[in-house]
């Protein structure tokens, strides 16, 4: 099921990264950087480290200051709720993760919109990756 959520996460989120480094204000930065802390201190707890990444994409929708992708973001919150939370159970590799918002976050704050979109690719990149590989060793070995 998270397989089929990444393509509206993806195209959604590339655009409300790009908005945000256009609109960001110095206050998101800072609470985009703060949140960030509290994700990497979380490295290892899935339940705190859900928490702090959807605050921080929660951030960048209020950041692209966009009234008709934050209401879209709203109604779709409890379907990309529990896709973060499949993505989260699978992950293993929390530095990668980190890596790729910080990247995000950096583009947002040289307010680079290009960069920003292209850092939120990435991300979504290697987190259908991860997803894939995660439902493939999910599998049962085929029986020759």
């Amino acid at each position: 099921r998270d397989l089929h959520s990444f393509p509206t996460r993806r195209s959604s989120d590339l655009e409300l990264a790009s908005l945000a480094a256009k609109r960001r204000k110095e206050e998101d930065v800072t609470e985009m950087r703060d949140t960030l802390a509290r994700m990497h201190a979380s490295v290892g707890d899935p339940d705190a480290w859900c928490v702090h990444e959807i605050h921080f994409h929660n951030c960048i929708v209020r950041s692209a200051r966009n009234a008709v992708m934050s209401t879209v973001m709203e109604m779709l919150s409890f379907m990309l709720l529990e896709s973060r939370r499949e993505t989260v159970r699978m992950l293993k590799d929390y530095q990668s993760s980190y890596d790729a918002h910080y990247k995000v976050f950096i583009e947002i704050e040289k307010q680079d919109p290009e960069a920003a979109a292209r850092a939120m690719v990435d991300h979504f990149r290697m987190m259908e990756r991860h997803a894939l590989e995660a439902r493939m060793a999910a599998m049962p070995a085929e029986q020759e």
